[in-house]
């Protein structure tokens, strides 16, 4: 039976609740404490009793890691994108679980996070290569992180081990990206390819390769220039999500007069596409698609298009996502606001965008420098 009980802490009146568990025949006492209302307490005090009566009562002592993530994880999936739930389950399944499922989580501590660390550090990979990446590493620590963190919320215990773990530096290396001339020197190169379109869209406006794939002629308002992020398709080119990786992906972006008329045009020719092969033709409203309108493929994108054009061209060579950096890159060094390329590239907070492209910045901060010079 769960009994409750009161005392004074720095003139503030704080409750905790004493209860008997029985392991083997024998008495147990648990005490839980730090209710700073008797409500609170008393909830806990009728949750304990009813879990003790039916026989469900599960000492938080005993509980694996294995079940807590199961518990984390059924919550944390609500409302999340496909592709965001098979991450965090490969999270789970791949990197945490092999190492911490089997213990008991009030007897995880912050060595054993950094055991965790450090066997990411030296496991072998699926590629063969010996050691995980800190990127990949950091992903990983963050879904344990937050198991722990749903464990305090649900008083089962007092304090997350991760908190005090020592992570690998994130190697935050300048990023390969075009400038102006040989962006404009590779659309030069592509402009006769049937999607010479969706590169000038890539650097446009900065979308991710799933988003720009995923993308349909509805989700395209010309009339008023823009365009909406509302389904975005898998890395292997598999499935449709509806919705973007997060919810600030889950954006609208401005698109000039030169980027419409490239999509009337791109528009036109799929329209003679579709004639074309009517007999086999599979119209899923996709912007970008083969020429029988299926989805396109991302290795063919970056195999049979991008990597020949940059050879042809001799640009530097850079990964599709690239492109990506491209856009967000010439924008900054050209005085864009920070804020409103955050909002473009559909990172969660501006942080995220200062952190990626700290090498762009100190170019605009001198512009900023010979402002300040005239003004005083």
């Amino acid at each position: 039976m769960a009994s409750i009980h009161s005392y004074e802490k720095q003139g503030k009146e704080h409750y905790y609740v004493m209860y008997d568990i029985y392991v083997n025949g024998k008495r147990k006492q648990k005490k839980k404490k730090g209710f700073k209302k008797k409500k609170e307490a008393k909830e806990f005090k009728s949750k304990v009793e009813n879990e003790i009566n039916e026989g469900t009562y599960i000492d938080p002592a005993k509980i694996p890691f294995s079940e807590l993530a199961e518990k984390w994880f059924n919550k944390k999936k609500i409302g999340l994108s496909k592709q965001t739930i098979e991450n965090y389950r490969i999270n789970l399944d791949e990197y945490a679980l092999p190492f911490l499922g089997e213990k008991a989580i009030s007897k995880i501590d912050t060595e054993d996070i950094d055991n965790f660390i450090n066997d990411m550090l030296t496991r072998k990979t699926k590629k063969g290569k010996i050691g995980y990446a800190p990127k990949t590493i950091d992903k990983a620590f963050d879904v344990i992180s937050g198991c722990f963190n749903y464990a305090i919320d649900h008083d089962l215990i007092k304090k997350n081990p991760c908190d005090k773990a020592t992570l690998p530096k994130m190697t935050k290396g300048e990023t390969s990206v075009w400038t102006e001339d040989e962006a404009k020197t590779f659309l030069d190169g592509i402009k006769n390819h049937r999607l010479y379109c969706l590169f000038y869209i890539a650097l446009h406006t900065g979308m991710r390769q799933g988003e720009l794939l995923g993308l349909r002629w509805k989700d395209i308002d010309f009339k008023h220039k823009r365009l909406s992020i509302k389904q975005v398709m898998s890395h292997d080119a598999k499935e449709m999500f509806l919705g973007a990786k997060t919810e600030a992906s889950n954006r609208s972006i401005d698109l000039g007069d030169k980027a419409l008329k490239i999509l009337k045009e791109h528009r036109v020719k799929q329209e003679e596409e579709k004639v074309k092969y009517a007999d086999i033709y599979k119209d899923q409203d996709l912007v970008f698609c083969t020429q029988y309108g299926t989805p396109v493929n991302p290795s063919n994108i970056r195999n049979r298009i991008m990597l020949p054009t940059i050879e042809k061209t001799g640009v530097t060579k850079i990964r599709f996502h690239d492109l990506r950096h491209t856009c967000a890159t010439i924008l900054l060094l050209n005085g864009a606001p920070v804020k409103a390329v955050s909002e473009r590239l559909g990172h969660k907070n501006i942080n995220i965008t200062l952190q990626t492209y700290a090498h762009v910045l100190p170019s605009t901060s001198q512009q900023i420098a010979d402002q300040m010079d005239n003004l005083i």
